[in-house]
């Protein structure tokens, strides 16, 4: 999907001329496809799909590619060797990964976790973009989106921690 397109459903739904969507207006998207990435999770390679936005901070949306509805929203807003946004992004592709969006909507059911990309690789985008801002900026960016955008994910998460 054209990177446009999202930018301009993000806007549209947040009905807003805020800082933080003319932010999101004047930063450089990247966007691919969930199955770039995931048909291959046992080849390593196939990270380095992420090799631009290694040593980074920045946002990510996961988004159904034909209907742009927002699933999920993630950020990455701290660098060191162990979390940068390549680091980030690469946790939701695996059944495994404990800091992952599919360990945690499968309960950490491998067999779950592993449907469930399957359903992914069929219908889902990663949109992503970084920041030169602080800690603080970042966070509060991720908080309007996940706020105005209320993706679906997210907010199971939420219901299900408390």
């Amino acid at each position: 999907m054209d990177n446009k397109k999202v930018i301009s459903n993000i806007c549209k739904i947040c009905k807003d001329s805020s800082s933080y969507i003319q932010r999101i207006k004047d930063v450089e998207w990247y966007t691919i496809k969930y199955s770039d990435v995931a048909k291959n999770t046992s080849d390593r390679n196939s990270y380095k799909i992420f090799d631009n936005v290694k040593q980074k901070k920045g946002i990510y949306i996961f988004y159904n590619k034909d209907t742009l509805d927002v699933l999920y929203v993630g950020e990455c807003h701290t660098i060191n060797t162990d979390r940068d946004l390549a680091k980030r992004m690469s946790q939701h592709f695996t059944a495994t990964n404990t800091g992952g969006l599919i360990y945690k909507l499968s309960g950490g059911d491998i067999d779950k976790g592993t449907k469930l990309i399957q359903e992914f690789i069929k219908d889902v985008s990663l949109s992503y973009f970084t920041l030169d801002a602080d800690n603080q900026e970042i966070l509060f960016l991720e908080s309007f989106l996940i706020a105005m955008l209320k993706p679906k994910y997210n907010f199971m998460y939420e219901e299900n921690e408390f």
